[in-house]
């Protein structure tokens, strides 16, 4: 029974979460909406349960100092867009940016999109498909209590025999032990499709 409970909660969460992503998406596109206060390097903040969305331009994501909050540096994606939709370097994009803390993970889900004002007044949505093949990099802080090679799927500690590893009773740990270690414990600190740096 309890798990039900979960899994209907579960269900209601993502339902609730849809229609405020939906709401906010409504609203940043619409006529009404005004850019003034991101155009003057401000994001704005909606907060629902656990998600998280940041309204922003991609300048005020490149020139954010707080080590305390993600940031995406979409630079070489920014590229392309202003190529393909022939936006001049003078017209700011904007961004709406997601974050759903999900129980058990050590990172938020990281989510966004961008828009410019193509027509001269509201947001339009701009196809990232542009971008499939550049680099996007997201800065997300972490705080670690361990060694960084045991939260990066592609290093040594998963991969190379020749990295030792001694368990709490000072035997090795060997290879497939540690992937099952960074499973089981969730240590990744990567998104799906996302390279750890």
């Amino acid at each position: 029974m309890i798990e039900k409970n979960e899994k209907t909660q579960k269900e209601e969460n993502i339902k609730a979460h849809d229609i405020m992503a939906k709401n906010v998406e409504e609203d940043f596109t619409s006529d009404n909406y005004d850019t003034k206060n991101l155009d003057n390097g401000n994001n704005e903040v909606v907060e629902f349960r656990d998600m998280k969305i940041i309204l922003t331009t991609v300048e005020n994501q490149v020139n954010n100092n707080n080590s305390n909050e993600t940031n995406i540096n979409f630079k070489e994606c920014e590229n392309e867009l202003r190529k393909f939709y022939k936006i001049p370097d003078n017209q700011t994009i904007y961004m709406k940016k997601t974050e759903v803390e999900q129980k058990g993970m050590q990172i938020p889900k990281i989510e966004y999109d961008v828009y410019s004002k193509l027509n001269g007044t509201n947001l339009i949505k701009l196809d990232l498909s542009y971008c499939k093949k550049v680099k996007i990099v997201i800065n997300v802080p972490v705080k670690l209590i361990e060694d960084i090679d045991k939260h990066n799927s592609s290093s040594g500690y998963y991969n190379d025999l020749c990295y030792t590893a001694t368990s709490d009773s000072g035997t090795d740990i060997i290879l497939d032990d540690r992937k099952i270690e960074f499973i089981k414990n969730n240590k990744t600190l990567c998104q799906e499709s996302c390279i750890f740096s």
